[in-house]
């Protein structure tokens, strides 16, 4: 469980901030599900929209240490990825090492550091949110030990230009804003998620400045009771992995895409059911090896 500190629990314990940004995220994420609104694949249970999709198994994490630095740098992803376990989307957050003490799971620390990486189009935006919807519901383990989620989409020019845990702090109607962040602060962001998306969005100048913000968080420097998740294309992840390497509390995560039989599963779903044309489509792609190992890209399979 997350240490909290008694103003945090206080404040926590309230609920109403943690609340409204819960309906504020439920009410713009869920679009992202509807086909009429986000042309993308869902990866994650479909939900109260019909959307096909196949959950992303192929998760991979391992945990990082100074010893291993040099290998991680040097290495090809191929070699990488050798040295990593399957994991499902509910273990993003589980705890490096945690314990059940009368059937209650407690852990000493909550992660720090969590990097997702993986190619464009592999489905990082698509779990971020997901992992946000699942916070949403109270559905997952080991989210629900967060009482705040933030979701930063670094793409956007407001999320670039910010300076200030105030600039990130999601505004709700009815709360005032100046008390949350000073709360957040005071408590060095116990109990709270950062999830920054798209890190290799932001411009080069930006990624490699020690005084942005985004690296102040992700280092500790600031917030450093804080969990933070950050996605990136693999190009750009070289300096976030340096970081990792100063938290033995961390975790890489490498998203695969789909397997071949994920691949027919999507197709199928993608046809509503429509085993000939789902067939059809196999057939297609079964007699054609560059097309299908473009497939396992969950972006090229929708397109």
């Amino acid at each position: 469980m997350h240490t909290l500190t008694p103003s945090t629990i206080s404040f926590f314990d309230n609920d109403v901030y943690a609340s409204k940004l819960r309906d504020k995220y439920h009410e713009t994420l869920l679009k992202y599900k509807d086909p009429n609104i986000n042309k993308f694949p869902a990866a994650g249970p479909s939900v109260l929209v019909d959307v096909p999709f196949v959950l992303l198994k192929l998760i991979r994490v391992e945990k990082h240490s100074t010893e291993n630095a040099e290998f991680f740098n040097k290495a090809s992803i191929e070699q990488i990825l050798e040295k990593f376990e399957n994991i499902e989307i509910d273990d993003i957050l589980k705890p490096l090492k945690y314990k059940y003490i009368n059937g209650r799971r407690v852990t000493d620390k909550p992660l720090r550091f969590v990097l997702i990486a993986g190619e464009p189009g592999i489905g990082k935006s698509t779990l971020a949110k997901e992992l946000v919807l699942r916070w949403v519901r109270k559905t997952d383990k080991f989210l629900n030990d967060y009482k705040i989620v933030i979701l930063i989409m670094l793409r956007h020019e407001n999320s670039q230009n910010a300076k200030t845990i105030e600039d990130l702090v999601i505004d709700v109607e009815d709360i005032n804003m100046a008390e949350i962040t000073s709360l957040i602060k005071r408590a060095k962001g116990a109990g709270v998620l950062w999830i920054l998306d798209g890190f290799d969005e932001l411009p080069h100048h930006l990624r490699n400045s020690s005084t942005l913000i985004f690296n102040k968080l992700i280092k500790g420097d600031i917030l450093p009771k804080s969990t933070v998740i950050v996605t990136s294309r693999h190009a750009a992840s070289s300096r976030l992995l340096t970081y990792m390497y100063l938290d033995k509390d961390s975790k890489s995560i490498h998203l695969l895409g789909f397997s071949p039989n994920e691949i027919r599963e999507y197709a199928t779903k993608y046809f509503e059911g429509n085993e000939t044309l789902a067939s059809e489509f196999h057939s297609y792609y079964s007699h054609n090896t560059m097309i299908e190992m473009m497939l396992y890209n969950p972006m090229t399979c929708f397109i």
